[in-house]
């Protein structure tokens, strides 16, 4: 701004001296041959040069302001585009975090502070007081030193999971914060259930193996030990094929490849049609509401009952118990039993995929982990809930809720 200003009044005394020296030097000393009356011509020569210099306080003032405009009109702009620029970074779901050459924080967005769990993070904190995360004080390092770019995993406070990316950037660098912890979640679920299936799967194999290879060594010639082998290698296939239908099951519920069907439906009928199929000794018991209808897939809300009954039975010597109780515009389907019950952390994780209370009872009962899995997706995807919770009389109560609905024809039934 000084060297414009130094310039600009360079050029406007040029300028007078071109005046002086063009316009009224020439006239003096050529008019003054030509004039009539010289001293008449030395007052007009006096006012021309008047007129040349007196005018110069007032352009080397214009030429001042002028010189101050271009810092005052681009000042306005760019402070307008740095508010700009500063709304949109808080406006990003990924972190970001500017540091200058010393390692200080020159800005941070309002995503940053959230996943480095700080409430503000004011300019010139240094490198070593702006993130709890050793890991992480370690890339931004390797940036100003190295001029080294790196992406590393870390923990931060409040369980997150960010990938952390530290880049040189002019004279500091540039720390890019995404918090994934739902992706890494969403991989370890993964990870957990493969290995889980994996290992549900070696058991009935490895029988299986066995038993074949028992009857090539010699079972075969000896009838009653032959039966016997048969026999487990049958159970075992049987086992097999129950655990893979519902790893089927399950991957069609999560991906959504098996839509439902959602229409009002009998709820006394389906748990007629569900407790007939599973109660061989006669140990249900259902108090039953006459002429109840819900909004559910019939064969959806089948397999809900079905896998509810059988797990009843398998935890419980005792009757089990099966209630329909209005809610306001939902029904509740309570499956009572009177085991063991279950602890208060026990009652979200009972509804994980290959969880069990009780594995060596789960497994002669011929339970494959996912029952209650498949139970708790087919319910969700009803628009209804269910939960766990402890038995008045002792044991543990599963209780579905789901839309009621009206009998079709009715004029009340709702869609």
């Amino acid at each position: 701004m000084t060297v414009t200003r130094t310039r600009l009044a360079l050029a406007v005394l040029l300028a007078l001296v071109v005046a002086e020296l063009v316009v009224v030097q020439p006239v003096r000393v050529w008019g003054a041959g030509l004039a009539d009356d010289p001293e008449r011509f030395a007052r007009l020569v006096d006012l021309l040069r008047a007129a040349v210099w007196l005018p110069t306080p007032v352009v080397v003032g214009l030429g001042y302001y002028v010189g101050r405009m271009p810092t005052t009109v681009a000042s306005r702009p760019e402070s307008q585009r740095w508010r700009w620029l500063w709304n949109m970074l808080d406006t990003f779901s990924e972190g970001m975090v500017g540091f200058d050459h010393d390692g200080r924080v020159a800005f941070a967005n309002q995503a940053a502070l959230r996943m480095l769990g700080r409430t503000a993070l004011p300019d010139g904190t240094p490198m070593a007081a702006f993130a709890d995360v050793p890991r992480l004080r370690t890339t931004v390092a390797h940036a100003l030193l190295d001029g080294r770019m790196d992406t590393v995993e870390v923990r931060a406070p409040g369980a997150r999971t960010l990938l952390a990316r530290a880049a040189p950037c002019d004279d500091g660098a540039l720390l890019l914060l995404v918090d994934v912890t739902a992706e890494r979640a969403a991989i370890e679920a993964r990870e957990a259930f493969l290995s889980d299936a994996a290992h549900e799967l070696r058991t009935p194999v490895a029988a299986v193996s066995m038993g074949i290879e028992a009857l090539e060594m010699g079972a075969l010639a000896e009838p009653g030990q032959a039966r016997r082998m048969l026999d487990g290698i049958a159970r075992h296939n049987e086992r097999m094929k129950q655990l893979l239908d519902d790893l089927l099951s399950l991957a069609r519920l999560e991906s959504g490849a098996e839509p439902l069907e959602l229409a009002p439906v009998n709820l006394g009928e389906v748990v007629g049609s569900a407790v007939e199929a599973v109660d061989e000794e006669g140990r249900v018991e259902v108090v039953s509401m006459q002429g109840t209808w819900v909004q559910a897939d019939e064969l959806a809300l089948y397999r809900v009952l079905d896998n509810l009954l059988a797990n009843a039975l398998a935890y419980s010597d005792d009757r089990v118990e099966v209630a329909l109780s209005a809610h306001g515009p939902a029904v509740r389907i309570t499956v009572a039993d009177r085991g063991p019950g279950l602890a208060g952390d026990l009652k979200e994780r009972v509804f994980d995929r290959f969880f069990r209370v009780d594995a060596a009872r789960a497994r002669r009962a011929g339970g494959t982990g996912l029952g209650l899995a498949i139970v708790r997706g087919l319910v969700e995807r009803s628009d209804g809930r269910v939960w766990a919770e402890d038995n008045p009389g002792g044991g543990t109560r599963f209780v579905v809720e789901l839309r009621v609905a009206y009998a079709p024809g009715d004029a009340r039934r709702v869609s």
